[in-house]
């Protein structure tokens, strides 16, 4: 009999214990959701009474439906197309490559080859002389020097630090 006792009034307080923290959860709800109900209303959707009672700077003017109509119907929302983003162009100065592009150095061989580096997309590619690669035609190859035609304007990049 004390064993069932005991299990009962501890069942009671939890009973006790739930109930006080669901007063206090709905009591907290209540009071949020008070709280985020403050933003001005539209004047169409006010009584005259109430529409009076707040002050002009705090009411928000309703346009009718009739001026989104027809941008509505021209959209097809079912179908989302991709304007392409142009990137800016970059500056190009003659004499010059643009900051992104390094001439890292000159692979010896047959064909002999122009290691360039593009920082941007992370990339090492090698052009033989008279072949075209991103924009980049490699004109001419010396031990220390390298002629190159970069969209139209020719560079020299010499390798001697």
């Amino acid at each position: 009999m004390a064993i069932s006792l005991s299990l009962i009034r501890i069942a009671q307080q939890f009973f006790i214990l739930i109930a006080v923290a669901a007063i206090g959860y709905i009591g907290f709800f209540l009071w949020a959701s008070q709280k985020e109900n403050t933003t001005p209303l539209p004047l169409e959707t006010m009584t005259s009474s109430v529409a009076n009672a707040l002050p002009a700077e705090e009411l928000i003017p309703v346009k009718p439906f009739s001026l989104y109509a027809a941008q509505i119907k021209e959209r097809d929302l079912f179908n989302v197309t991709v304007k392409p983003v142009e990137e800016p162009k970059e500056k190009i100065v003659d004499g010059q490559l643009p900051s992104h592009l390094k001439v890292v150095g000159i692979a010896l061989g047959n064909p002999t080859q122009v290691v360039i580096e593009n920082t941007m997309e992370q990339q090492t590619f090698f052009i033989a002389q008279g072949q075209e690669k991103d924009g980049i035609m490699i004109d001419h190859i010396d031990r220390h020097a390298v002629f190159l035609n970069y969209q139209g304007h020719l560079v020299e990049v010499n390798l001697r630090q």
